[in-house]
């Protein structure tokens, strides 16, 4: 994990309707884009299916990233459960505009709230690499275990 983001939910602010983390500049679910709106492009970003939560990203310039469609399932053969996550992100140094990536997350936390905590966490990851001005992999595989508490703790694996 980054350096970056050691304490990163304890710069968190709300703000109009949306979290923003002051460290890191990064605007946190919100409604309307503010990467499009800086662009002259008012555009709300929204999830596929109305079961999938509404988690989005953006640092309000160069990139939004936003959770599409998610699903928790055991995979066949398998003893956990995982949350598969389709995310998608326009990054405008690169030239990527409504691109796609798919990350899988082991295991699957064992509430609503836990998986929720996973997903947001590797929004966070996305979101710092997209910062940096760099596309994302088409594959994540992450193992993030959940603590008592519902946070979502643990490394990643990378696949492309």
């Amino acid at each position: 994990m980054r350096g970056r983001f050691a304490g990163l939910f304890s710069f968190v602010t709300k703000c109009i309707g949306r979290v923003q983390d002051n460290r890191m500049g990064i605007d946190k679910d919100f409604a309307d884009c503010p990467h499009c709106a800086t662009k002259g492009k008012p555009r709300g970003l929204q999830p596929a299916a109305h079961r999938t939560p509404h988690v989005s990203r953006s640092d309000g310039r160069s990139f939004h990233l936003f959770l599409e469609e998610s699903n928790v399932s055991r995979p066949f053969g398998g003893t956990e459960q995982e949350v598969v996550a389709l995310f998608r992100y326009d990054l405008d140094p690169a030239g990527e505009k409504s691109e796609s990536t798919l990350v899988r997350i082991q295991p699957a936390g064992g509430s609503g709230d836990a998986v929720l905590e996973q997903l947001k966490q590797s929004a966070d990851r996305l979101a710092a690499i997209l910062e940096e001005g760099q596309r994302l992999q088409r594959i994540y595989i992450w193992r993030i275990e959940c603590s008592p508490d519902r946070r979502a703790v643990g490394g990643k694996t990378m696949l492309s």
